[in-house]
């Protein structure tokens, strides 16, 4: 029987780590990706790089996935790596997926809207995503590995130290699409983290604690 219910959460914890990702591709694609949104992770980077490496944003992403996977296996151990392993492929596989259809399927710019609601829209699915992978004890890809690694040594919250960690890549953004820019996707960083800390609690029993002296 117990060798039956750990079966069952395995599954579970697959299956909810393979729709975070897709969650998380389905919202940098249609959101952050063709309104040049600078977010934080490694699609923030990956923005704030374009114009000066003239390299595909998908292709930044899918290459620094693979290159943090083996970095957060060397500090966050094999356990870690079995179940990040499934985001390190799904992710990427996702993201190409997503992006092949927009291309092909939809018509040009027809996802470019206004960047505030790209924000906003992108930072709550993100977060979502990210939040539903961080539950089963996951990582959802590259650069969630440093606040995890952080978290692991500090105890610190997890979704202060994504935020902090996304708010320094959401900087990077100043020197290529300026301040403004930079400052937009700071909100997208604060959407995320809210998104990805009630997503952490959600189901969880709320309680106070009293003290009497």
């Amino acid at each position: 029987m117990e060798e039956t219910a750990l079966q069952k959460k395995d599954i579970t914890e697959t299956l909810l780590v393979m729709a975070g990702n897709m969650i998380l591709a389905l919202g940098v694609t249609v959101f952050v990706l063709p309104n040049d949104v600078l977010t934080g992770g490694l699609t923030g980077i990956a923005v704030a790089l374009e114009p000066v490496i003239h390299i595909e944003p998908t292709l930044v992403i899918n290459v620094m996935t693979i290159v943090l996977f083996f970095v957060g296996t060397a500090f966050l151990g094999k356990k870690f790596a079995v179940k990040t392993l499934l985001s390190t492929v799904f992710y990427p596989l996702s993201l190409s997926v997503f992006s092949w259809i927009v291309a092909t399927q939809f018509p040009e710019n027809y996802f470019v809207m206004d960047k505030y609601l790209a924000t906003i829209y992108g930072g709550i699915l993100m977060g979502c995503g990210v939040g539903l992978i961080f539950r089963c004890g996951a990582s959802s890809w590259g650069m969630d590995i440093p606040p995890l690694v952080l978290h692991k040594y500090t105890r610190l919250p997890l979704s202060t130290l994504v935020m902090i960690t996304d708010a320094l890549t959401v900087m990077l953004g100043i020197a290529t699409y300026g301040l403004q820019a930079a400052l937009i996707g700071i909100i997208s960083v604060f959407v995320s983290s809210v998104a990805i800390d009630k997503m952490l609690t959600l189901g969880a029993i709320k309680s106070k604690s009293c003290m009497i002296i």
